[in-house]
């Protein structure tokens, strides 16, 4: 008797929840935020639309989760190339953070957009949480702030680091959308770089500093 083959089936052994995000952040890397969709997951996942609910609360939570797992690999490139400017000054530093953020654009453009397009039903507010996973971005710049010992307060500190990353965000921003600045790569590097090192040396030369 010919004997029955045996065909392994591959499953895998990553919680629902998990397999959810992963599938949604490919789409989303795929075709932006419009190509991922409850019923879009389910579809490929198996199952039906009502199971997603049972792992995220709506549409909302499951893309805010997804532009954390965004957020985290941004994050890990900021702090790559922080630890690569160690030690060469703060005008290399923000020079290095803005080109990493640049390339974090260009790698991941659809993933970046979803960052920014992204608007919560109702206009609900965006959860707290959220909110802090964006903010520890900018400490990445604020910690090169205090280098310079300028004579201001932690707040006026970490409000001045949310208008230098804003700064550099807008450029970027804007370049990938093709507007206002529809330029080559290498040009948009060397303007993040002339505005860095304007921003730099503008800050050090401030008047106020408290003595060493």
């Amino acid at each position: 008797m010919q004997a029955i083959e045996n065909k392994a089936v591959k499953v895998s052994k990553k919680p629902k929840k998990e397999l959810i995000l992963d599938v949604a952040e490919r789409q989303v890397s795929a075709g932006g935020l419009k190509a991922m969709t409850i019923r879009t997951i389910a579809d490929e996942i198996g199952g039906a639309s009502s199971s997603m609910y049972y792992h995220f609360k709506d549409l909302d939570e499951l893309v805010l989760r997804v532009n954390s797992r965004t957020i985290s690999v941004l994050d890990g490139r900021l702090a790559r190339a922080a630890a690569e400017a160690d030690g060469m000054g703060v005008a290399i530093l923000f020079e290095k953070l803005a080109l990493a953020y640049l390339h974090f654009a260009i790698d991941h453009p659809m993933q970046f957009a979803a960052l920014f397009e992204h608007r919560m039903t109702g206009d609900a507010p965006i959860p707290e949480w959220h909110l802090e996973e964006h903010y520890a971005l900018f400490r990445h710049v604020e910690k090169p702030l205090a280098c310079l010992q300028l004579e201001m307060a932690d707040e006026e500190r970490r409000v001045l680091a949310r208008t230098i990353y804003s700064a550099v965000h807008g450029i970027v921003h804007l370049a990938m959308q093709g507007r206002l600045i529809a330029l080559p790569v290498p040009v948009i590097e060397q303007q993040l770089r002339v505005i860095t090192h304007v921003l730099a040396d503008g800050l050090a030369g401030m008047p106020g500093k408290r003595a060493a």
